[in-house]
């Protein structure tokens, strides 16, 4: 089995950072009061089933992505004269109701049905997607539904903080994808945020890039999470090149070209265990970036020379590492591209730093000067 998240505090002692200093973090309390679901929220925190935790990037399309995380101030929020249009359709059309959260078989069933046009990973059930194995609910929260004749056609599930609200999750029939009908229930969502006096929407990250998630802006006027800063930007102000997935993926091509011109042989590799080794105390001495130039691939042994970039400092690191457990069996078949990076789904453990610089071709020399003798 896939070794267990420990909590990194106490669920007594919830005290979100401005930002983790690792790419991953989750905490898992026994109770998020609605002020604290706020504050979560304001740093850019998410939740996943009755945990909640935060992200700089994600894996998907065979490629590394950064998590721009996202907000809608309702303070002065207009909807678009063509949300409204939609909205007043649908609820021409169809029956909507909102009422605290309850599963039952037939939010199940469509559920079910949703799970089987999706493009993605999806949990087994409802229940797993909103509690897992969890006997309580940490949160507060709600639900959309939309009915057509008394046939559930469409739900979404969104908790209440004292000031903001996270939008979790939305499915609907595929028979009915034409109507718009998740995109109707955020919308219902922002509009029920308004008219309980709420200052914030949040609906999750978006990935400049990976198009999936682009829907969310779609309401107009969003905000993204600055982490270094700690702060709120525009929309407008995101600079794909900028960004930390960007940054890393820019820096090992320079470190690959170098390598190359001194005849060192590499390939970039993805690295899904990152993940793992973040949220497990156990596994602290292990790889926790999730993108790396793996050195002289064409040796079959159990160490591994890398070099990993950390947009942070800006600096390249070489390490030797000591190929620990293969997980591939705890993490699925990973998408890959042609041109895109090969995944490794090894834990690799950390074993020396052979080195550090600031620049591609200053971390190339040293990894040729040691290549023979590591």
């Amino acid at each position: 089995m896939m070794p267990s998240s420990q909590h990194r505090q106490t669920a007594d002692a919830i005290n979100p950072s401005s930002y983790p200093e690792m790419h991953i973090e989750m905490h898992h309390p026994k109770r998020i009061e609605p002020k604290t679901l706020d504050r979560y929220l304001e740093q850019g925190w998410y939740r996943m089933v009755q945990s909640i935790f935060t992200c700089r990037f994600v894996m998907m399309g065979g490629d590394l992505h950064s998590a721009l995380w996202t907000r809608l101030d309702l303070s002065d929020y207009r909807f678009r004269k063509s949300l409204r249009k939609l909205m007043r359709r649908n609820a021409r059309q169809f029956e909507i109701t909102c009422e605290p959260a309850t599963l039952d078989a037939e939010s199940e069933a469509l559920f079910q049905r949703y799970r089987t046009s999706f493009r993605g990973e999806l949990s087994e059930s409802l229940r797993d997607s909103l509690y897992g194995d969890s006997g309580r609910a940490v949160y507060n929260t709600w639900r959309f539904s939309i009915r057509d004749g008394g046939r559930l056609v469409a739900l979404s599930f969104f908790d209440l903080g004292q000031d903001s609200m996270l939008s979790v999750m939305g499915i609907y029939d595929p028979d009915y994808s034409q109507h718009s009908l998740g995109f109707t229930t955020m919308l219902l969502e922002i509009e029920y945020g308004i008219k309980a006096g709420l200052r914030y929407f949040y609906p999750g990250y978006v990935s400049p890039g990976y198009p999936v998630f682009d829907y969310k802006l779609r309401v107009g006027n969003v905000e993204w999470y600055e982490p270094e800063q700690d702060r709120w930007l525009p929309w407008s102000d995101v600079r794909e090149a900028e960004l930390p997935a960007a940054c890393i993926k820019t820096a090992l091509a320079e470190v690959q070209s170098e390598l190359h011109e001194l005849g060192v042989e590499s390939r970039l590799r993805m690295y899904p265990p990152y993940r793992v080794a973040s949220l497990d105390r156990r596994l602290d001495l292990c790889l926790k970036q999730p993108l790396f130039v793996e050195c002289h691939p064409e040796r079959q042994d159990s160490f591994c020379m890398l070099i990993t970039y950390d947009f942070l400092s800006e600096n390249y690191r070489l390490e030797l590492c000591l190929r620990y457990a293969d997980i591939s069996d705890q993490l699925g078949e990973p998408e890959t591209k042609p041109d895109g990076p090969v995944p490794c789904l090894e834990l690799l453990q950390g074993v020396m730093r052979l080195g550090e610089a600031t620049s591609a071709s200053a971390i190339a020399r040293t990894t040729q000067r040691l290549g023979s003798v590591v």
